[in-house]
């Protein structure tokens, strides 16, 4: 139970990331069929639902307003965990579709178990490093 409740946690950021990627409708339409399957008679508002968090990311976006993401990212954090406390068996499938913008894993040798993803949201930068970084602008 801890892991569907840790992938409810990471669930929600990562579709609220993924709204405005160039994915985003493979993904709503992804998390529509989730919810289908558990409550068919959410799944139009769920989607409708989906569409206005990418209307509003959008809009905060170019507002500069960050903390819109953050806050859709816990409201999805709940849903998610409502779907999977019912319905703990979609859990792969919730996996596969958070992977889609997600790069391939590297089939060369592995130098570290170590491995680092960023994903910036709203005209941010990511920078990731294993050890001492200097970033000039």
């Amino acid at each position: 139970m801890d892991q569907v409740l840790e992938l409810a946690r990471t669930a929600g950021p990562a579709v609220t990331g993924l709204l405005l990627g160039p994915s985003w409708r493979r993904v709503r339409d992804g998390v529509v069929e989730l919810w289908h399957e558990v409550a068919p008679e959410q799944g139009e508002a769920i989607g409708a639902a989906l569409d206005t968090a990418r209307e509003v990311l959008g809009a905060a976006q170019e507002r500069g307003d960050g903390g819109a993401a953050a806050r859709t990212g816990q409201e999805w954090e709940q849903r998610f965990t409502w779907l999977l406390l019912r319905s703990p068996e979609l859990a792969d499938r919730l996996r596969a579709l958070l992977a889609v913008d997600r790069p391939a894993p590297s089939t060369g040798p592995v130098v570290s178990g170590e491995a680092q993803f960023g994903q910036a949201i709203g005209g941010g930068s990511v920078y990731n490093a294993r050890g001492d970084i200097s970033i000039t602008t």
